[in-house]
């Protein structure tokens, strides 16, 4: 085994390593402190010592553990027009959605239980709290790390370990919520990671995050409290969603071919 084969091997273990430890942080948390604490505090003080925990301790040991590692330096930014956004936003939608659906067929078939009875990891908290806790700091927090630090990481040993490396991991990070979101952040992740090397531009994707979840708080926690007509506003806001992003996977498709051969073959990031 040559010299850079015996780097590139330890440099992808320690980031593996590293993101290992910032989830076991999250999830002794989550097992021990949270259990304990949960009857305790309330939703507030509960989100703020979550990501004070996952983030602000994990990131950390994360970068203590991986500072030997190799990372890969982004080009400058590029700017994209309106149109651009709105087609990279419509993905993202249309990712969330589509993998959502699907992942619910997937629950209810294996464990027999409805989507209804999946952890409600928001329960008791108001939609103030909700949109805080889910559009505002996660968009940035997120992006920061699995869109920055760990693809800028994972980026030196080729594109596919760049896409499919950050969006295991963003998949994996969110059972710490919610087993239910498995497959919708999967998909989202790939879109993003896809956005970052696109446009080299963090702020985007921190954008597009932070619509995707608003929309995730308005069709699962605020529409179906409130009075007629906002429940009927979801599928009617569904549709013509998945037309668009149909249509876009259809008009871009040989773009789409040659993103998975560049990913499959874990090609250079800047091959893509």
């Amino acid at each position: 085994m040559g010299k850079e084969t015996k780097q590139s091997s330890s440099g992808i273990f320690m980031v593996i390593a590293a993101f290992a430890a910032m989830y076991v942080i999250g999830l002794i948390y989550m097992l021990f402190v949270y259990s304990a604490a949960e009857a305790r505090i309330d939703f507030w003080a509960e989100w703020l010592i979550r990501y004070a925990v996952i983030f602000g301790i994990g990131i950390p040991v994360f970068l203590f553990i991986s500072r030997k590692a190799p990372s890969g330096d982004m080009a400058d930014a590029v700017k994209i027009g309106g149109g651009k956004f709105v087609k990279y936003l419509l993905l993202a939608l249309g990712a969330a959605t589509a993998g959502g659906a699907l992942g619910n067929v997937i629950i209810s078939a294996v464990t027999g239980a409805s989507i209804e009875d999946t952890p409600n990891y928001f329960g008791g908290g108001s939609v103030i709290g909700a949109f805080l806790f889910l559009c505002i700091v996660p968009p940035v927090l997120e992006e920061l790390f699995f869109r920055k630090i760990l693809l800028q990481k994972l980026s030196v040993y080729g594109s596919g370990a760049a896409v499919l490396g950050t969006a295991l991991a963003f998949a994996v990070y969110h059972t710490l919520l919610t087993y239910a979101q498995i497959l919708h952040v999967f998909l989202l992740g790939i879109v993003f990671a896809y956005i970052i090397i696109r446009t080299k531009n963090i702020v985007y994707t921190m954008v597009i995050h932070s619509i995707v979840n608003l929309w995730s708080v308005f069709s699962t926690r605020l529409s179906p409290v409130l009075p007629d007509p906002a429940p009927v506003v979801v599928p009617l806001i569904v549709l013509p969603i998945m037309i668009c992003f149909l249509i876009i996977l259809i008009v871009n498709r040989k773009k789409l071919i040659r993103g998975i051969k560049i990913i499959l073959k874990n090609k250079p990031v800047n091959e893509w």
